[in-house]
């Protein structure tokens, strides 16, 4: 038995190693079409950075922070994909959020804003496809 859970132990560890936890967090959703669907399969979510060329309805609007881990580019469409197949969205548009701020009196960021970190914000549009390809 011992050995039993040292093996399954060693390949749980083994199997951690090689995959790279997603570190985001969803700072807000905006409900565009309220009506329910069936989730996804993340693999079924196509991630694009630019608007697709066919018919399409916005369903939600999702933001997602990095929480200052820098987060590239492959790690924040897979966090997208997930959050859209939850959704039952077809694709999600993604598109990194301009920080915006109002300076203080000495022309800098005020503390605790957007750009007085190193947080990176994207916007996702979970869409479903109105025409087919």
């Amino acid at each position: 038995m011992n050995l039993y859970r040292s093996v399954l132990l060693a390949i749980v560890v083994s199997l951690s190693a090689c995959t790279t936890p997603i570190i985001h967090s969803v700072v807000g959703k905006v409900v565009i079409d309220g009506t329910i669907r069936s989730p996804k399969n993340v693999s079924d979510v196509e991630v694009l950075l630019e608007v697709p060329t066919r018919g399409f309805r916005d369903i939600v609007l999702v933001e997602i922070s990095d929480e200052g881990t820098g987060m590239g580019i492959e790690s924040i469409k897979k966090a997208f994909a997930v959050e859209a197949a939850k959704l039952g969205g077809d694709a999600v548009i993604v598109s990194r959020k301009k920080d915006f701020y109002i300076p203080g009196e000495d022309g800098k960021p005020p503390i605790g804003s957007p750009s007085s970190g190193n947080k990176n914000n994207y916007e996702g549009r979970v869409i479903v496809y109105t025409t087919n390809p």
